[in-house]
């Protein structure tokens, strides 16, 4: 927990940064009055919006750093917290977008705060397994007001002296039994959240034992209808509904097996090992994808294998949940020339991306197409490549990749998988998605 918290509170930290930069400039626009007032009011109200959002957020972690409540305890709480941040963006970029002078005044800044967002929704939700949510819901259920319902019947059953001390001892053995069934779920999921380092084995193995450990609660919750568990009966129903809602939802979880560091690094040597440890489980499922969907695209220079060859990528300098910033040698643009040439990229606007100098898109698909925004910087070129889910107008500012983070779903990359199966492009270094009923 406390790693956890340290990453999430930087991020944060970060992103508060990065979000009153953003207002100084607005506050700047103002004085200066080049833009519209009304969209900039919205945009103004937004930024504030984020204040109150964020400050409430590094209250939750605060309190949180203090308690026993663990990872998957804290994201359940943190869903409300992170999705107001989410509303605060997607209002903001709405105002940014709608107004020409605040969109070239803004722009920079934006940016910045989009980055500095993709890194807080990555450190509050780490986990990129599909449908962890579901599985975190129904385990709050039961901890919280089922199992508070449990101790007011016991109260009331002691209170009452209805039963005698053996008998309540009876029940409550039975009782810590279903508990601790529940616990030894919770402790799967926080390892899937926060260690993704699983192979196909042993995401098999820890699921089947949470589900063992879930049917033997429900048979020890079912063997307790009898007159003396009377008062529990309605708990214990409870017990029994959760426990199914658990195993249905553990059913459809999708768990990505993320190959070691050793692995990665031996096919792609542009992201280094440290680097590479240290992304969150989001930030490392598109990092695969769009490595995979270079490996893919083959340049007319017969000699290089792929556009993720060394001879164009040097270094991975920054991963997002949707994208990567990568240093590039300079044939890379004669490559990507070329191949624009054979109809296989096309120009697109590169405006909402960090590097803005030009920017060329894959267009050989109706959706999954690569993109690379790019600035010369030297002896070396910047670049933004990142993965459109549909062909058309590059993605707006906040776009729904990184909501859909901050709110704790992660789907998009999934997504991004499904097509590149469906084009027959393989995954790198034996990454693959386990589901467990597969």
């Amino acid at each position: 927990m406390s790693d956890y918290l340290t990453r999430a509170t930087t991020a944060l930290d970060g992103f508060m940064q990065a979000r009153a930069a953003l207002a100084a400039d607005a506050r700047a626009l103002a004085q200066r009055g080049d833009a519209p007032a009304a969209p900039l009011r919205r945009a103004v109200d937004a930024l504030e919006r984020l204040d109150a959002a964020a400050t409430a957020l590094r209250t939750s972690f605060s309190h949180l750093a203090h308690t026993a409540l663990d990872i998957v305890d804290l994201q359940t709480r943190l869903e409300g917290e992170s999705a107001s941040v989410a509303a605060g963006l997607r209002a903001l970029g709405e105002a940014v977008e709608s107004s020409p002078p605040l969109r070239a005044a803004l722009l920079p800044g934006s940016v910045a705060l989009e980055e500095a967002a993709a890194a807080l929704a990555s450190a509050t939700f780490p986990s990129a397994v599909d449908g962890l949510a579901a599985v975190n819901r129904a385990l709050w259920d039961f901890r919280g007001p089922l199992w508070v319902a449990y101790e007011r019947v016991l109260a009331d059953v002691v209170g009452r002296g209805t039963l005698t001390p053996q008998q309540v001892a009876r029940i409550e053995q039975p009782a810590a039994g279903i508990r601790s069934r529940f616990e030894a779920v919770d402790a799967l999921l926080n390892e899937l959240a926060s260690s993704p380092f699983h192979d196909r084995a042993s995401i098999l193995r820890m699921v089947r034992e949470a589900r063992t450990a879930l049917q033997r609660a429900l048979t020890e919750a079912r063997s307790k209808a009898t007159d003396t568990y009377k008062p529990f009966h309605a708990v214990l129903r409870r017990a029994e509904g959760v426990a199914e809602r658990v195993l249905k939802a553990l059913s459809r979880c999708r768990v990505p097996a993320f190959p070691g560091a050793a692995a990665v690094c031996e096919v792609a040597d542009c992201i280094d090992a440290d680097r590479y440890g240290s992304l969150g489980g989001s930030e490392r499922f598109a990092l695969l994808n769009i490595l995979a969907a270079l490996q893919a695209v083959k340049p007319p220079d017969a000699t290089v294998p792929s556009l993720a060859d060394g001879t164009y990528l040097r270094r991975i300098f920054a991963v997002f949940p949707d994208r990567i910033y990568v240093e590039a040698a300079p044939p890379l643009l004669t490559t990507l020339a070329a191949l624009q040439e054979r109809g296989t990229f096309a120009p697109a606007p590169a405006a909402l991306h960090r590097f803005r100098e030009a920017s060329l898109k894959q267009r050989e698909h109706r959706k999954g197409n690569l993109q690379f925004s790019y600035d010369r910087a030297g002896d070396l070129v910047r670049v933004d490549i990142d993965i459109d889910l549909y062909r058309g107008p590059v993605s707006h500012l906040f776009g729904e990749v990184l909501i859909n983070q901050l709110t704790g779903s992660t789907t998009s990359q999934f997504d991004v998988r499904r097509i590149l199966d469906g084009r027959g492009v393989p995954p790198i270094a034996g990454f693959e998605v386990v589901v467990p009923d597969a």
